[in-house]
């Protein structure tokens, strides 16, 4: 029910330890997929994806680190409650037409106070000056 506003174009790069990430020994060998990798990066909403391994061999024989570089084409989603702001511009409307309501009741009541003095005097001389 929210406004998605998208950012494209992120490039992030992860360095993977593979052996921790994934909790292997060091004595065997491992294979691991390319999508076990990406479901262990952090990444929102991976819409499309360019792996490239690159690795780090600390051994001969053992490649422990790759450094993962993820160009992502991201949606990284801001989404703005549009009940939220609703809500909000609803109640800032309310309020500010009762205000402008009572400001009206208020000036005319005032004024109507005044014909009603001014009515008064006018009988009071009126009154007077017969007598």
């Amino acid at each position: 029910m929210g406004e998605r506003i998208a950012r494209t174009n992120s490039t992030k790069i992860h360095h993977v330890n593979l052996r921790e990430c994934f909790e292997l020994s060091y004595k065997e060998p491992f294979s691991i997929d390319v999508n076990q990798i990406l479901a262990k990066i952090d990444s929102p909403l991976l819409l499309s994806t360019s792996l490239t391994l690159k690795p780090r061999i600390s051994d001969e024989s053992k490649i422990d680190k790759v450094e993962v570089v993820v160009i992502v084409v991201v949606m990284e989603v801001v989404v703005v409650e549009v009940v939220e702001v609703v809500v909000v511009v609803v109640v800032v409307v309310v309020v500010v037409v009762v205000v402008a309501v009572l400001i009206s009741f208020f000036i005319h009541y005032i004024n109507r106070f005044r014909e009603f003095v001014f009515v008064t005097q006018r009988k009071c001389v009126a009154t007077e000056q017969r007598h």
